[in-house]
């Protein structure tokens, strides 16, 4: 913007300078120096949209990266409130932070997509909360998560994934 405005008030200002300039010439004068004012006005004006489109990309590129940063912090906020549902072992609560269907990978290596928020408790907390599961979700540290693919992981073999879900994060993915 303070370039436009920069251009916007050189442009006036050549043109002032160049209408007191005219008065006193004669109409062949007056017409070469009119041309020059169009030709310096046309070539401000592309200068001013240049400006404007780099300026609007450097901060859609900025806008971009502040809402990846945002949506890392969140992603690490609520891993930290997945911890403590792991922690409980309170199955609702694992649930209540799931976004369904939710995908569950078992030990055995058998997949299924759990459909809703009955159907995860009906897994069972001795199913889903294992030591090994445990030890792994209570080994992480949230704020050294980091954003892979629109996404955080929790655990290295045994593992929760968080991702944004209209907004917010939500559990995606758990691997027994």
């Amino acid at each position: 913007m303070k370039k436009r405005n920069l251009l916007l008030a050189g442009l006036m200002v050549a043109a002032m300078a160049v209408v007191t300039a005219c008065s006193s010439n004669t109409t062949a004068e007056t017409t070469t120096v009119e041309t020059t004012i169009a030709e310096a006005a046309s070539t401000t004006a592309a200068e001013i949209t240049e400006a404007e489109t780099t300026m609007d990309e450097e901060t859609t590129s900025a806008d971009s990266k502040t809402t990846e940063q945002e949506e890392l912090r969140l992603m690490q906020e609520f891993a930290e409130e997945v911890k403590a549902a792991v922690e409980a072992e309170d199955i609702a609560w694992l649930a209540d932070l799931s976004e369904f269907p939710v995908s569950l990978t078992l030990s055995t290596g058998e997949v299924s997509e759990i459909e809703d928020h009955e159907a995860f408790e009906a897994l069972g907390a001795e199913t889903v909360f294992t030591e090994e599961f445990k030890k792994a979700i209570a080994a992480v540290n949230p704020e050294e998560l980091e954003e892979t693919e629109g996404s955080v992981v929790m655990g290295e073999e045994t593992t929760i994934t968080i991702g944004m879900v209209d907004g917010a994060p939500a559990i995606t993915g758990i691997q027994l």
